[in-house]
């Protein structure tokens, strides 16, 4: 998946953008599993869910800002 993302969006704040189905500067669970099955065929629910978790970790606040959906890909760390 990492490569797919790299390969569509130059940095973390396109790919934000993209998931960012809302324009809230937040990505919530719906966005961020239709954003993944957008480029992986297939019913992702738990993979995306568990990520999701993993992700929104320190805040677990049921939403991932620019910095917590960054990690997502390494090279584009803030």
């Amino acid at each position: 998946m990492q490569s797919k993302l790299q390969l569509a969006f130059s940095d973390a704040m396109d790919c934000f953008d993209f998931f960012d189905l809302k324009n809230s500067e937040t990505i919530k669970i719906e966005e961020f599993i239709f954003g993944i099955e957008f480029f992986l065929k297939g019913d992702r629910l738990a993979e995306c869910t568990c990520l999701f978790q993993h992700l929104d970790a320190k805040s677990r606040d049921k939403q991932l800002d620019l910095v917590e959906f960054s990690q997502l890909m390494p090279a584009w760390a803030l």
